[in-house]
């Protein structure tokens, strides 16, 4: 079974470079951090993004997502974003 995340994120500039982080997260006697993976695109002022993970029936997810602009390596502003959870029969 696989579950998908879309996001898009948008800067006030171009920027060096944009990108989102995924982090799936499953509940299992607590919520506990289960995947995740990050997406980026160079000199964009945009970035309009999906993942997909595989996952194990019978738990709950979420997802975090962190949102980031950089010029050059460094982090100019970062953003966060959270799903609802669901669960996965």
């Amino acid at each position: 079974t696989s579950v998908r995340c879309n996001s898009f994120t948008r800067a006030s500039a171009i920027a060096d470079k944009i990108g989102v982080e995924y982090v799936l997260y499953q509940y299992n006697g607590g919520w506990k951090r289960y995947k995740s993976v990050t997406h980026t695109k160079t000199k964009s002022s945009f970035l309009d993004d999906a993942a997909s993970f595989s996952v194990a029936s019978g738990y709950s997810y979420y997802v975090t997502t962190y949102h980031r602009t950089y010029s050059g390596s460094t982090v100019v502003s970062t953003k966060t974003a959270t799903s609802g959870s669901i669960y996965v029969s």
